[in-house]
């Protein structure tokens, strides 16, 4: 390095001091602003300052001024060695900077703009002591000291550190960083990370990202406009799981993951920093945004780091794994989670272990354990995910009820029988994929080892779906989806009759969604198309397979109606303790107009128009503890029918029944529900009974929330666990008391 340059660098400091107006500087102008610096033009009067820093423009010249009022001419800008590129240690993975010397091999330097209180400079490096604020590319850095030891390569901030560039956000005691072995760490870290815009914000070519102030910065800490904007679901047991083919499908389903909770923070003692990654011996992460924190992730050994992918024009992978993590809910009760490794953005699974309970495919409670998932191809294209079960009631007791005798038709009943060792243990898997705008996805289960009854223990689901239309504005969402189907053994609900099974089903679907969101109405509408052949009981429901095609159309449109024209703001604010979204209370009108329309290749077809309306009340803002929250529903359904169907499962029934739900707070986060449908058929068996009969009881949180339910009717239960991604502007403030 030229040692003539080097020394012209740091010759540069901006001195704060007080500034006394004096006449003899009436032809100049004082700069009070620090963007000023890059875009005075003009010779006006003096202008009293306003900071602590003063510059004098004069004859196009820029000068600061010092205590003794002499003037130091500082038309240039600070430079610091290429290498020294301060932007690239505040990365949540550190990127490669050696990779930056091979561009601009004529410009050994970067700029940086230094305010400082006081400064010193010497051959080995320089100094900066009392609110020193670094301004490098887009990111600003503000700290009570800050040091570069040239002949080391080190960079040094300590005291109050704080960064910030686009939506990451990093304060910290003290910051080291050696550009010689690529290492350093942090001290007391707390930072705010938003993987929405993690590659933009470290894209440091990017002219979009704004420059924030250093009053801005010093001011980030405050949370404002927190809303909800994802939730993820955990559940264990049956749950109904509606689709837009107007069948209900139960069936268990375990699953908590990452994807849609994108802002995140954290914090730690120390963050050792390397080229590619991050490390901690303990680092806490919450969803939260305010504190305390009703949620954390206690990770134990972590590390973060960045996997660059070699296809063109795709980002990096985020790697975050740990040798042991769990829950943590309000500071109070602990759940380990087990190892995990996971890939941010994905749909990764954070529950390692868990029990869930299915009677018809599994004879009762079971265990269960996510492997991590197995990444294979170019560019890890692949992704392979397995869950292994115990099934531990079938074990003990020794017998099942799952299997039909091997010489029955696969849709015969089910019988007691002895149980083999291989019928103790059973497997999920899930193999993904995208490749150009399609994303595959294949599920399957066994609910034995035994492969001598293979199509009695399997079941499987796959879809290769396409996006070919989105349009999200401020008060619409459109979008239009085309997609192959492949199901083996597909179950499904149907009003009175209960649950169904598809033996097989394939075909194609196009679906088109539209939302749209006026003050006091909400209209949403679901078009779609099917065709595909379908395997399954007929419509007397004979133990026999038949096969056709299938023709399905079906178009509903949802309108609710805000009759009380109550308001309520969408953000939410600390004293949202129960609930992460606003209670919008008043009295609501739905109106659910759905046609069906059905053509089958053996000439049969039936076409229902359903109707289903009628008035929600809701009271109170789950704000208090006691009886802050009433939600009562009661909706009639009419349905108008014409033709048959050749199967059993999308058979037309329950011409008439009313639905009634009903929800209550008992005392602070604990409310209690229940839902049912009173049959009104009378062609039906079930004339005058209750149908469909949920109850249950949920614990809610602003940040989660944890449910108990079961179904009466089925006489099966589960617990479900929802983990809520908020959106919100500022960093807040360190959250974990441990």
């Amino acid at each position: 390095m030229n040692r003539n340059a080097l020394k012209k660098a740091f010759s540069i400091a901006y001195i704060s001091t007080s500034f006394l107006y004096e006449p003899a500087y009436s032809q100049s102008r004082l700069l009070d602003n620090y963007n000023q610096l890059k875009s005075f033009k003009s010779k006006d009067l003096i202008i009293k300052n306003k900071s602590s820093v003063n510059f004098i423009l004069e004859n196009e010249n820029l000068y600061a001024i010092d205590n003794t009022k002499q003037f130091k001419k500082i038309t240039d800008p600070i430079q610091l060695p290429k290498d020294v590129d301060i932007d690239k240690i505040f990365e949540l993975i550190i990127a490669d900077s050696s990779s930056d010397n091979t561009q601009n091999s004529n410009n050994n330097f970067i700029e940086v703009e230094i305010l400082a209180n006081q400064q010193y400079q010497s051959e080995n490096g320089f100094k900066a002591f009392g609110d020193v604020s670094i301004l490098s590319k887009k990111g600003l850095l503000i700290a009570d000291e800050f040091e570069y030891i040239k002949d080391k390569n080190i960079f040094i901030a300590k005291g109050n550190v704080k960064y910030k560039r686009g939506e990451l956000y990093i304060q910290s005691d003290e910051i080291k960083y050696n550009f010689e072995t690529n290492e350093g760490y942090m001290i007391k870290p707390y930072g705010l990370i938003d993987f929405r815009s993690f590659a933009n914000d470290l894209n440091l070519d990017d002219q979009n990202i704004r420059v924030i102030s250093r009053k801005e910065l010093l001011q980030e800490e405050s949370i404002n406009n927190a809303r909800r904007i994802t939730n993820n679901i955990y559940a264990i047991g049956n749950i109904k799981i509606s689709n837009s083919d107007n069948i209900q499908a139960s069936g268990p389903s375990i699953r908590l993951n990452t994807k849609g909770i994108d802002r995140w923070r954290f914090q730690s003692e120390k963050i050792v920093i390397k080229r590619n990654s991050w490390t901690s011996d303990r680092l806490s992460m919450t969803n939260d945004p305010y504190n305390k924190a009703q949620l954390r992730i206690e990770n134990i050994k972590f590390k973060g780091e960045k996997k660059e992918l070699e296809a063109a024009g795709k980002d990096a992978q985020i790697i975050i794994s740990s040798n042991w993590s769990y829950f943590v809910f309000d500071d109070t009760l602990k759940v380990p989670m087990g190892p995990r490794k996971i890939r941010i953005k994905e749909d990764e699974s954070m529950m390692r272990w868990g029990i869930g309970y299915d009677y018809k495919d599994k004879d009762g409670f079971f265990i269960m354990s996510d492997l991590n998932p197995i990444y294979f191809g170019k560019n890890d294209k692949y992704k392979l995910k397995f869950t292994p079960q115990f099934l531990m009631q079938r074990s003990i007791l020794g017998t099942t009820n799952s299997f039909r005798k091997s010489d029955k038709s696969i849709m015969s009943a089910t019988i007691e029988q002895d149980a083999s060792f291989e019928d103790y243990f059973g497997l999920r898997s899930e193999l993904t994929s995208s490749f150009q705008k399609w994303r595959f996805n294949l599920d399957t289960e066994f609910n034995s080892f035994d492969l001598n009854k293979f199509k009695q223990i399997f079941r499987s689901k796959s879809s290769l779906k396409r996006n070919i239309f989105r349009l999200k504005e401020k008060t619409t969402e459109r979008e239009i989806d085309f997609s192959f189907f492949a199901d083996y053994r597909d179950r499904t609900w149907n009003g009175s009759l209960g649950e169904k099974e598809i033996f097989t089903a394939y075909g194609i679907r196009l679906d088109y969604k539209d939302k749209a969101l006026e003050k006091y109405l909400t209209k949403i509408s679901n078009v779609g198309l099917v065709l595909g052949e379908y395997q399954a009981k007929p419509e007397n429901n004979s133990p026999q397979i038949i096969s056709e095609n299938r023709l399905s159309f079906f178009a509903s449109r949802n309108y609710r109606y805000n009759l009380s024209r109550s308001f309520r703001e969408n953000y939410i604010d600390q004293s949202y303790k129960y609930s992460p979204l606003p209670k919008k209370s008043g009295l609501f009108f739905d109106v659910n107009p759905k046609l069906d329309i059905y053509r089958y290749s053996g000439g049969d077809g039936q076409e229902i128009l359903t109707l289903r309306t009628g008035p929600q009340l809701i009271l109170g803002e789950q704000k208090d503890k006691f009886f802050d929250y009433t939600d009562i529903s009661i909706h009639p359904i009419v349905k108008f029918s014409n033709g048959t169907s050749p199967f059993s499962f999308d058979k037309s029934v329950d011409s008439k029944s009313i639905e009634f739900k009903f929800k209550q707070q008992l005392y602070g986060p604990l409310i209690a529900g229940y839902s049912t449908k009173l049959l009104l058929d009378p062609d039906s068996e079930k004339y005058n009974h209750l149908i469909q009969s949920i109850v249950n009881l949920s614990w809610n949180r602003r940040a989660y929330k944890a449910e108990l339910f079961y179904n009466i009717d089925s006489e099966a239960g589960g617990i479900q666990f929802s983990m809520y991604g908020l959106d919100f502007i500022g960093s807040g403030k360190p959250f974990s008391p441990e």
